[in-house]
């Protein structure tokens, strides 16, 4: 068996620091146990401020994530960097503000029909916003 590792672990969820389902409670009971075994451990999930003010503290973002999220607002996309705060060890998290893609919803769900077969046309936002902030 191989022993590799990884320099960085990002792990993307819809449910970091934003409680919907299941996935959420994985997310939090493994997260101390990844920040053990990955020096640079980083959760990806969406911006929302009504989960900002209690779960999240900003900070600012290493250097070598800068011009990435520089990048990515010139494209619409906010990334705000710091520490979720509900989990033990607060893990360094990126949340993704994607409302600047909304006028690109319709576009986005032709890529989807165009390369998966995902048929969205009378999707409602439970879909939507989800699928526009992970694209």
């Amino acid at each position: 068996m191989y022993d590799t590792k990884a320099d960085y672990l990002f792990e993307v969820s819809w449910e970091v620091c934003n409680r919907v389902g299941g996935i959420y409670t994985v997310i939090k009971s493994k997260s101390s146990e990844m920040m053990r075994l990955y020096k640079n451990y980083f959760l990806i999930g969406p911006y929302f401020e009504r989960n900002v003010k209690v779960d999240f503290v900003s900070m600012n973002p290493p250097e070598e994530f800068k011009k990435v999220f520089d990048d990515l607002k010139h494209e619409g996309v906010i990334c705000h960097y710091g520490k979720w705060l509900e989990i033990k060890g607060k893990p360094y998290t990126i949340l993704i503000e994607s409302n600047g893609l909304l006028s690109r919803k319709n576009e986005i769900k032709g890529k989807f029909w165009e390369y998966y077969n995902i048929d969205s046309i009378r999707a409602g936002w439970d879909f939507d916003e989800p699928s526009i902030w992970s694209y």
